[in-house]
């Protein structure tokens, strides 16, 4: 995992966004993944996997037990946040808190969650779009499907490489025509075009280049090293110490008993009744 941290890009900023993403709807959400990025450069700030079992069972805990998880270690290495904005259906409490513990951020609600004029009127002043943050959480799911269940390691590790993924190619140049030259009424480059069913029209936006993933030998290269010269990670891994999984294994409300004594009591309704 540390050999990942890497490939954020740390940026000070004075406008962010966050937004919580679950890895299944409604209550029967296990993670919880909570991306704050900075609203002009629309790179990653931070980024936290939250358990179920860390919230006592209760899937609707997960985002702000992320915020709060989150929320330090941004305001620790940015000096001053201005206008975090949080897509929390809860917003009053992320209020509470941002007042409470940080009185240098200023939070304000999305239109969603808050007024709906009043939140477009700060859309329009502050200029915030939680667009960038969506587009980033349907790219987690090109890695973490939300049709398979993983493990908090696994979760955890597809979620950081899904970032790594969208910082290395955020910046990458458009793609050209063939010629790179202007052609009538276009520039050189290539474009994408759709059909937008809320404004009734086609639009067009530039291409990128394809992606070359060339970071990967680099992160294959880093994990050889740290195995030839770690010992301890030649031996059998233990949890660590804030592994959700040491709180308790399954999320059932109940513990599991022995697979023999369910295999003993369980009934089939194809059994036959002689």
């Amino acid at each position: 995992m540390k050999c990942m941290y890497k490939y954020f890009v740390l940026i000070v900023a004075s406008i962010c966004t966050g937004d919580g993403r679950n890895d299944s709807p409604g209550y029967c959400a296990k993670y919880c993944t909570y991306i704050m990025m900075d609203n002009n450069s629309k790179h990653i700030l931070g980024m936290v996997v939250v358990d179920k079992r860390e919230t006592e069972l209760n899937s609707v805990k997960m985002k702000p037990k992320a915020f709060e998880t989150i929320i330090p270690n941004i305001a620790c290495r940015i000096s001053k946040l201005f206008g975090v904005r949080n897509l929390y259906i809860n917003y009053v409490y992320i209020t509470f808190l941002t007042e409470k513990q940080y009185p240098n951020i200023k939070h304000s609600y999305d239109m969603w969650h808050g007024s709906k004029n009043l939140g477009k009127k700060l859309a329009m002043v502050f200029n915030l779009s939680d667009s960038d943050l969506e587009t980033l959480n349907n790219h987690i799911l090109m890695y973490a499907a939300k049709r398979f269940a993983y493990s908090y390691p696994s979760f955890q590790a597809r979620n950081y490489l899904a970032a790594i993924d969208y910082e290395k190619h955020l910046d990458s140049p458009h793609m050209k025509t063939r010629t790179g030259v202007l052609s009538y009424k276009c520039d050189c480059f290539r474009y994408h075009r759709a059909y937008s069913k809320h404004s009734k029209h086609w639009r067009v936006w530039p291409r990128k280049v394809e992606k070359e993933y060339n970071y990967i030998p680099d992160i294959m290269m880093m994990i050889l090293n740290l195995y030839f010269d770690d010992k301890a990670v030649r031996i059998s891994v233990e949890m660590s110490e804030t592994d959700p999984r040491r709180i308790v294994s399954t999320i059932a409300p109940i513990a599991p008993p022995p697979t023999s004594k369910i295999v003993a009591v369980q009934k089939s309704r194809f059994e036959s009744k002689h």
